[in-house]
């Protein structure tokens, strides 16, 4: 089993309406040339409507690009350098899939 574990990026929830002139972003790049059976975003643009809108935007591109299963965790920071806050989100996400999958993981 393999699982793309990533942030969602400024440049990745751009590439829906500019991917021609800036590129696909780093996420749909690695897509392009790697292959996964899951993959596992996490979103810390969620702190007004219009941000979530952009996300959900980026989303839907990415899974009409795609045949993986794609889940996003809404993950709320006070700031996105807070470390401490970072490092107990990811923990939380990878534990979650370690339990979900065990030995299988690659």
């Amino acid at each position: 089993m393999k699982v793309l574990v990533s942030w969602l990026g400024a440049t990745d929830r751009r590439a829906p309406e500019d991917h021609e002139e800036n590129g696909l972003g780093p996420i749909a790049n690695a897509l392009e040339t790697l292959a996964f059976d899951q993959i596992v975003l996490l979103n810390n643009y969620n702190w007004n409507q219009k941000e979530l809108a952009i996300s959900e935007k980026y989303l839907e591109w990415l899974r009409s690009r795609i045949e993986t299963e794609v889940e996003c965790h809404q993950i709320k920071l006070t700031s996105p350098t807070n470390h401490e806050e970072i490092y107990l989100a990811v923990t939380d996400i990878l534990n979650g899939i370690r339990e979900q999958y065990g030995a299988e993981l690659e």
